[in-house]
């Protein structure tokens, strides 16, 4: 590609033209007839404004437009910048592996910083307005690693539809230096291979059992049944509560050890945590 020279700094420079390089061996789903802006461009701008703060494709367009200036240093960008309809019709024609890929690329490898006390989320999303019936599109299954209390998602794994977050989840925890981070995930990470996984990782874990584990479930539920009918001394006993508002309802939570509630769910936790802090990781997620 041909890049106009005009930034001051040489190495900034090299960087971003490695940058949008990088994209231009991507495959572009797009029919070559009537591309009017190159995929390098569309890329590099899309993930640019997406880093900067946009979190829609009207939000990317106006992003690139008041930032054509400095993007006209390192892209080819003409005179007409991109606009929405653009963006969304690439966004849903794009294979969810090379969306992936292009966005790794700015990692420099498939490792990311530690995460050591961090409390880390994983689930399955699927990106709105991603798929298009007319087209043929599927809409885009990912799942996410986002960090529950600094708000931001450290990486995403593609997956073809929800029954297959299961062959996801390997694969995005293999990404990740968990070592010291609690990771938290709903019932379809109650899996062995998983549990596995997070230890070798020295990785905490809470995870969310429900009956699509039977056994374990029936076993864990008995066993807080008959603690409720007869004599229950736990070593320790806490207690936390929270009211609040929400959707117009009054909501009111409490995280004892043993408690019965009218909505029971149950959670396989590898390390022992005061109720505050149990409820602070279940909401979290």
């Amino acid at each position: 590609m041909d890049y106009i020279v005009a930034c001051p700094d040489p190495a900034l420079l090299e960087a971003l033209c490695a940058f949008a390089d990088h994209r231009a061996t991507l495959p572009d789903p797009r029919n070559p007839r009537g591309v009017r802006h190159a995929l390098p461009v569309l890329l590099s701008t899309l993930l640019v404004a997406l880093a900067g703060g946009a979190h829609n494709m009207a939000a990317v367009a106006a992003f690139t437009y008041d930032q054509r200036a400095w993007f006209r240093l390192w892209l080819p960008l003409g005179e007409a910048t991109p606009s929405r309809d653009t963006y969304l019709r690439l966004v849903r024609r794009l294979v969810p592996e090379t969306a992936v890929k292009a966005a790794l690329w700015l990692l420099d490898g498939f490792c990311l910083p530690s995460l050591r006390e961090l409390v880390l989320a994983l689930d399955g999303k699927v990106a709105r307005r991603s798929g298009d019936r007319a087209a043929g599109t599927r809409a885009l299954h990912l799942v996410s690693a986002f960090l529950v209390r600094e708000g931001l998602t450290l990486a995403q794994e593609p997956c073809g539809a929800k029954g297959n977050e299961m062959t996801a989840l390997p694969r995005l925890l293999d990404r990740l230096v968990l070592e010291g981070a609690v990771v938290t995930i709903d019932a379809v990470g109650c899996q062995t291979a998983i549990v596995q996984a997070l230890r070798e990782a020295e990785a905490d874990y809470m995870l969310a059992l429900k009956r699509n584990q039977g056994t374990l479930h029936r076993e864990v539920k008995t066993a807080f049944d008959d603690a409720e009918r007869g004599p229950f001394a736990p070593e320790a006993e806490d207690r936390c509560q929270t009211v609040e508002r929400n959707g117009g309802r009054r909501e009111r939570r409490t995280g004892p050890r043993g408690h019965r509630q009218r909505s029971m769910r149950y959670y396989l936790s590898s390390r022992p945590v005061e109720a505050e802090a149990l409820l602070d990781l279940v909401r979290g997620h």
